[in-house]
């Protein structure tokens, strides 16, 4: 299946029809999506639309933050400037296309936008009982791995 990846605008067409998926999607994409984060630097979203019909068929939100911060932790800093990182805040494809490709392009277009706004890292969170198939992708892009002292979740860096 042929498809492409795009940055989206909220309140536009490609943002709505990203909201109509919130019934066949399997994590919380209108409260990930909508939700207001303070401390963001830059905000983007992308999606992978099918080609033939523009119906999209993932989605991925990406923050650009500095490092520490999100977490109320003190700030990494080189010299007087904050060290900042690229943040996977919601990442999903639909069911009925992983296995496709659209995973891989949605991270690779998250990590070259991080990459492209000086971040020194792109930085996610996966669930171990929800993400096996995420948590593979993100090994095979380099990631380092860093089980969460919390909870049941691991924290997975690409160095950028």
């Amino acid at each position: 299946m042929a498809f492409h990846i795009a940055e989206i605008e909220r309140d536009g067409a490609d943002w709505q029809r990203l909201l109509e998926l919130a019934p066949v999607m399997e994590e919380p994409i209108q409260a990930r999506l909508k939700m207001h984060l303070e401390w963001v630097l830059a905000d983007h979203i992308l999606a992978s639309f099918d080609d033939a019909s523009r119906t999209p068929m993932g989605v991925l939100r990406c923050v650009v933050q500095r490092i520490g911060e999100d977490e109320q932790r003190p700030l990494i800093g080189h010299g007087s400037d904050p060290l900042t990182e690229g943040k996977v805040i919601h990442f999903e494809v639909l069911r009925a296309n992983r296995g496709e490709g659209i995973g891989r392009s949605l991270m690779e277009r998250a990590r070259d936008l991080a990459a492209s706004e000086g971040c020194l890292q792109l930085r996610s969170r996966i669930w171990y009982t929800k993400a096996v198939a995420n948590a593979r992708l993100n090994l095979s892009m380099g990631a380092m791995n860093q089980p969460s002292l919390v909870d049941d979740s691991a924290y997975f860096i690409i160095p950028l």
